[in-house]
């Protein structure tokens, strides 16, 4: 019976020597061992150093790496370079003496026509590897990346990498790494029966108010110059609504950007991004991605509901007349939990891959290679197959953990409720998984999430900055 067993990985990267306990461990020499895997084949990344340490250690009956190929290193993905700013601010202007200017906002990127909007970067080719048989293992080239001529663009070359403008108007970015360039569509007076619904490609700018039961639809940025009453607005971008947001409850604007307003009562925003509020918003209900900021005019948020995922900046909080208050960040990251299900998981499979893997070795140290039956051999496939799964599930349990520990170090780290001034009583605050109910009048205050709770602090710092 041979002294020595191999096993190679089904990629054919990786070979484990195994000497077996009744070889006498003094008859084995480098040599042979080197000499026994240039019988098989092995002639690529062979480990003199882990050889000699076998025999040098008298390691028997346990399988060791004594050889190993170079795996491939895949190409690169091509990339897009863009001449254009991908993520346009929708801010309002704030003058010398603290006030806020909200005609300069500087809407639109313009493009001219011929004039180059993106670029397409080639991926690269990779480098091939090599298995411990010497055969070359083949790189997975890099991925095309994907750009899309919208409205009026196209390329100017036939490998289509070079975006131009066909027209002049404002470039922006779509989905998809989609480029359009869009003009901009203008209502000179109010949107009412005059003008019915409107539903738009690109940005919108009315020169009066959108009334009640009426509807603007854009793609693009929606900039309304007068009032928004109990009327519907939904943008592909941002919205501006320089005089404010008033109505008895039915009006709401959607945006998948920023919303700017100068006020706001009984009415609802859900921003994708940020909201910024000048003067006042009273009993309404306010949604955004990233932010809302209440901190250049009297930036009063009395009643109704604010959620932000990342922090909320205000002067004022409630009213002396203690209006009930619901303001929260980032709530919807109760990650603890989640945690703990991973690793109640983790455990699991770690469990059943170690009772998978006595088994297969069960089978390899009772039966020689050339005695197996072909159900034995099957079996044995079986469970390699088997432990390979596993492995897998755990690997990526362990990244989702890993992933799910920097979203709680970041919720941790960068999410607040900042309050400049005055937090009156009844007001909730909640930030992740905690919350805290204020039946106190706090003068400027900070709160963030700890390990065990919410921190409370005061932001005197904070207040006087903005006060100089």
């Amino acid at each position: 019976m041979n002294p020595l067993k191999l096993r190679i990985d089904h990629k054919k990267m990786n070979v484990y020597l195994t000497i077996r306990a009744d070889a006498g461990i003094n008859k084995i020499t480098t040599e042979m061992i080197k000499d026994y895997l240039l019988e098989n084949g092995i002639v690529n990344g062979i480990n003199e150093g882990a050889i000699n340490k076998m025999i040098e250690r008298g390691i028997i009956d346990r399988p060791i790496k004594v050889a190993s190929g170079r795996e491939p290193v895949n190409g690169e993905d091509g990339r897009v370079k863009f001449y254009f700013k991908t993520d346009v601010e929708l801010k309002p202007k704030v003058l010398p003496d603290g006030s806020v200017d909200y005609r300069d906002l500087q809407l639109a990127q313009n493009a001219v026509k011929g004039q180059v909007l993106a670029e397409r970067i080639p991926p690269t080719i990779g480098t091939p590897g090599r298995n411990v048989y010497g055969e070359e293992v083949p790189s997975e080239p890099g991925s095309s990346a994907l750009l899309m001529a919208g409205k009026n663009t196209d390329f100017k070359d036939e490998a289509q990498n070079i975006l131009v403008s066909q027209v002049e108007g404002s470039v922006k970015l779509r989905p998809g790494n989609r480029v359009v360039v869009d003009t901009v569509f203008r209502v000179e007076q109010n949107v009412d029966f005059s003008t019915g619904d409107l539903d738009v490609t690109g940005d919108v700018y009315i020169n009066g108010n959108v009334i009640s039961g009426f509807k603007v639809r854009a793609t693009g940025n929606v900039v309304v110059n007068g009032l928004v009453e109990d009327a519907e607005i939904t943008a592909g971008g941002d919205v501006l609504v320089r005089r404010g947001f008033i109505g008895t409850g039915k009006g709401i604007i959607n945006a998948e950007g920023k919303v700017v307003t100068k006020f706001i009562d009984n009415q609802t925003i859900n921003a994708g991004t940020e909201i910024h509020i000048g003067e006042e918003a009273f009993h309404s209900k306010l949604s955004a991605g990233k932010c809302i900021v209440m901190i250049k005019g009297h930036g009063k948020l009395v009643g109704g509901d604010a959620r932000a995922g990342e922090f909320v900046e205000v002067n004022t909080i409630g009213s002396e007349q203690h209006v009930r208050t619901n303001v929260s960040v980032a709530e919807n990251a109760d990650l603890g939990g989640e945690i703990e299900l991973i690793d109640t998981e983790i455990a699991r499979l770690q469990e059943r891959l170690e009772e998978v893997t006595e088994r297969m070795m069960g089978i390899m140290e009772r039966v020689p290679d050339a005695e197996m039956t072909d159900s034995q051999k099957r079996q044995l496939k079986s469970f390699d197959r088997s432990s390979q799964i596993i492995d897998e599930k755990i690997n990526k349990m362990k990244e989702k953990k890993s992933m799910l520990v920097n979203d709680i170090e970041n919720i941790m780290n960068n999410t607040c409720i900042l309050v400049r001034r005055n937090i009156f009583p009844r007001t909730n605050l909640k930030i992740g998984w905690y919350s805290e109910y204020n039946n106190v009048l706090r003068r400027a205050t900070e709160y963030r999430m700890g390990k065990d709770g919410l921190i409370i602090r005061s932001a005197d710092s904070h207040h006087q900055k903005d006060d100089l």
